[in-house]
Formats: structure tokens, sequence, C-alpha cells
């Protein structure tokens, strides 16, 4: 699990890396709950690294694959 200082990433920065996400704004893209964010954590669709003090950040290119995936799924439900 990679560890950021606290320094190097600070979410209401505007100098923050626009590819690092909070599990807010996964929760967003996704159209889910943050507690979905992280079930899918858990299950392993979804890795999310840690700030030095705890909080969840996720690559913004591994939520639209996920997101990309979520929505090919619906679609086949509803050509089913």
């Amino acid at each position: 699990m990679i560890h950021l200082h606290e320094a190097s990433f600070m979410p209401n920065s505007k100098t923050a890396a626009p590819d690092i996400l909070l599990t807010s704004e996964v929760a967003r893209r996704l159209g889910c709950s943050e507690q979905c964010v992280r079930s899918l954590e858990r299950r392993g669709v979804l890795q999310a690294m840690r700030t030095a003090n705890g909080v969840r950040i996720f690559d913004a290119d591994d939520v639209e694959r996920v997101r990309e995936a979520r929505e090919q799924a619906r679609r086949e439900r509803l050509s089913a």
C-alpha cells in the first residue's frame, strides 16, 4: 500500500493532482454511495491508496474503467 505525505496531497488545494480522487468523488462519478465504493475496494474491484493520515484516494483512470464496466453491464441487462 502506498502512503503519501499529507503535504503532497491536499484535496482542497488547487495544486492537487486531478487524477487522484477522494471516496466522495469516486461515488459521484460511479453514481453510487461511499459505502458502495468501500465495498468495491474490499472486493478488489477498486484499489485505494492511503494518505499518511489514512484517507482513501483512488486513481481516476481505475475509477473510469470501473464506471465503463458498470455502464456496459447495465446496458447488457437492459438489452437482455
